[in-house]
């Protein structure tokens, strides 16, 4: 705790009962300080428009549901898809 500072000492103090052993304090700082996952800010980013060509639109939308949770990402992805191509050709082949 010397080493990293009053301002991270201040932070530990207020952690539940923690063993005050160096692997016990890193990681409950770590999980502490660790970005909190917002599965409904990662679907909002999995549904946001950007124009884009298909081949690149699919590969984005694979790489953001994996964030999502969702329990079939294949059905998500092409429902993602229905709705926002512009092509009706395309749309009605998928649907």
């Amino acid at each position: 705790m010397h080493y990293a500072g009053e301002d991270v000492y201040d932070i530990f103090t207020t952690l539940p009962d923690i063993d005050e052993t160096f692997d016990a304090a890193k990681q409950a700082l770590t999980k502490y300080v660790a970005p909190q996952k917002s599965t409904e800010f990662e679907v909002y980013k999995f549904k946001a428009r950007i124009h884009e060509n298909m081949d690149s639109f699919h590969t984005r939308l694979r790489k953001l549901g994996e964030h999502c949770d969702f329990a079939n990402i294949d059905k998500e992805i092409k429902s993602q898809i229905i709705q926002d191509c512009t092509s009706t050709r395309l749309r009605s082949e998928i649907y």
